[in-house]
């Protein structure tokens, strides 16, 4: 059971890797109409986050996710170009890939990760920190790698500013599974929701190397099978606070 008295950006690990704890609370999900780079999907909504979560202080790297796995099938692997790339996002893994990851450390570690919910990626995102008004004042190659910026590639962890609760790359390097399915928002007030019922494609957020600028807004949602792989696509993962 966890002991230790938790603040926003309290540091723990469990199961070898590095996590921050993200405080309950509420904010607006989405973003306002006149906002810059702005989508249709985003409609504007209170959340309340009714629970504290542990989340990764950054995505899955390739050593951590071949120590668990045995294997790395990520496409910027070494080569004569990239001296060594295990602090590098893992990548090119489906949603189903992502599940068998999780559920391979569940079973060492009593059972308490998973995907953060769409709702969850938000709040965390944009949790004690400005980056949606950096964003806006073209602050975005500090932010994270994206296009412009990556030289087509992924890049180590750790390397771009951190947000306001010390999370680092949750926007760009790489795209994060979340566990909801795509859909619509609902416009009222809504607590801890899971996203659609059902639907043909789950949430990744957050942006990648291989993306424009404005996919780095804390707001930005997209969907994608769940079968499907993609070189710009990995996982961030979160654990529940030990039940007392």
């Amino acid at each position: 059971m966890t002991t230790e008295i938790k603040t926003a950006g309290t540091r723990s690990k469990f199961a070898g890797l590095d996590f921050v704890w993200v405080p309950n609370g509420s904010f607006m999900m989405g973003s306002p109409e006149n906002e810059e780079m702005r989508n249709d999907d985003e409609l504007l909504h209170l959340v309340n986050i009714s629970q504290g979560f542990w989340l990764g202080r950054t995505p899955i790297t390739q050593i951590q996710w071949e120590t668990v796995m045995g294997k790395n099938p990520s496409r910027f692997v070494k080569n004569s170009f990239l001296n060594s790339t295990k602090n590098h996002p893992v990548e090119s893994i489906s949603w189903e890939c992502a599940h068998n990851f999780i559920e391979k450390l569940n079973n060492q570690d009593q059972g308490h990760f998973s995907l953060p919910t769409e709702a969850q990626w938000e709040h965390a995102c944009r949790y004690g920190g400005k980056i949606e008004e950096q964003l806006q004042k073209n602050n975005a190659k500090q932010l994270g790698w994206y296009a412009t910026n990556s030289q087509q590639r992924t890049h180590p962890v750790t390397q771009k500013k951190a947000n306001g609760l010390g999370l680092y790359d949750m926007l760009g390097n790489v795209w994060e599974w979340t566990s909801d399915w795509y859909g619509p928002y609902d416009a009222s007030t809504q607590t801890d929701p899971i996203g659609a019922s059902s639907g043909i494609s789950r949430v990744r957020r957050g942006g990648s190397w291989r993306d424009p600028e404005d996919t780095l807004r804390c707001s930005y949602r997209l969907g994608y099978s769940p079968d499907r792989r993609l070189s710009g696509l990995g996982l961030r993962i979160l654990r529940k606070e030990d039940e007392v």
